[in-house]
């Protein structure tokens, strides 16, 4: 009862979180125009729904949304990409590096040391790789690029 729970639980929070992820328009910063983006996940399930359109997360890898410590971890580059964001990732320090207007994330994987326009934070669940995918806290990236939350 506690993993269905959970589960449920954590598909409420990424679909919630996707509503708002993708809601770029979600952005507060002054100017902004407001693009209504509205992504779908679901845990396990390795299609996204981009404004009512079915695509793979991760084309031809099957790379799909997971719960890990309780946490969301998602294979974030189609998604901030989607957003009209951009991902790079160095392969010497293992960091992804994600950016979204004027702000930046730095995630290094195995490490719950994360920073968010050069400060530093402590996340509750590390940056993975899995079957050579990286996996990224949504949560942490959500609330660091002010997308409208609802968790």
């Amino acid at each position: 009862m506690k993993k269905l729970k959970t589960l449920f639980t954590s598909l409420f929070i990424v679909m919630s979180m996707m509503m708002s992820l993708t809601a770029c328009a979600a952005q507060t910063t002054p100017n902004t125009s407001v693009n209504d983006i509205l992504i779908l996940l679901q845990i396990n399930n390795p299609n996204m729904y981009a404004n009512g359109v079915e695509k793979e997360i991760d084309e031809g890898r099957g790379t799909a949304p997971i719960v890990d410590n309780g946490r969301t971890l998602v294979p974030i580059r189609s998604i901030i990409e989607e957003c009209g964001g951009t991902v790079e990732w160095e392969q010497d320090t293992q960091t992804a590096i994600l950016n979204y207007n004027s702000d930046e994330i730095r995630l290094i994987i195995n490490s719950n040391t994360a920073y968010l326009n050069g400060k530093e934070n402590t996340i509750d669940v590390a940056p993975q790789i899995i079957n050579g995918r990286t996996m990224l806290p949504i949560r942490f990236v959500a609330e660091g690029f002010k997308f409208r939350s609802d968790i």
